[in-house]
């Protein structure tokens, strides 16, 4: 059974996500606070991370870029929070710039965040999510338009001074 670490703060949420993991044929390891990941990482061979970028303490967005900075090529589904004082789509597309291999809305249906996960290991490529913005095109996912997901570009020219 393939682990994957599932970072949310909400007891409920977690609970539900686990259990949709599991039914997906995946085995859910908590962590409640996004600093939990790196012992897990150093710990655990885990395949890849449901995290909610909005928790307290050490920001889900700044582990999601020290995850990619520090070379962990995992599958990475972020969930993002509704903060009104910013657009939606530019938060998703900004957690897919930051390392994320899929965005999606806080408050989608955790069975569907399972199945995006399985999806991801069974097919996806993991290094689809790089550091650098300039490899990354942000597009929306094919079956849903409110979901962003990261397409490596083919070749970025290094820029020569």
């Amino acid at each position: 059974m393939d682990k994957i670490i599932v970072v949310n703060g909400s007891p409920e949420r977690m609970e539900r996500l686990q259990l949709s993991l599991h039914k997906v044929g995946c085995e859910a390891i908590s962590a409640e606070h996004v600093l939990d990941v790196l012992d897990i990482l150093q710990n655990t061979e885990v395949r890849g991370v449901v995290m909610d970028l909005s928790m307290p303490g050490t920001k889900g967005w700044s582990m999601l870029r020290n995850l990619r900075t520090a070379g962990i090529a995992l599958p990475i589904v972020a969930l993002v929070g509704a903060d009104t004082s910013y657009d939606r789509n530019l938060l998703l597309s900004m957690a897919c710039k930051a390392g994320a291999s899929l965005a999606v809305p806080a408050h989608t249906h955790c069975a569907q965040v399972a199945e995006w996960m399985r999806d991801s290991l069974s097919g996806g490529d993991p290094s689809l999510s790089v550091v650098s913005c300039d490899a990354v095109e942000v597009t929306h996912h094919e079956d849903n338009p409110w979901v962003f997901q990261c397409v490596r570009k083919e070749h970025v020219p290094e820029v020569v001074a």
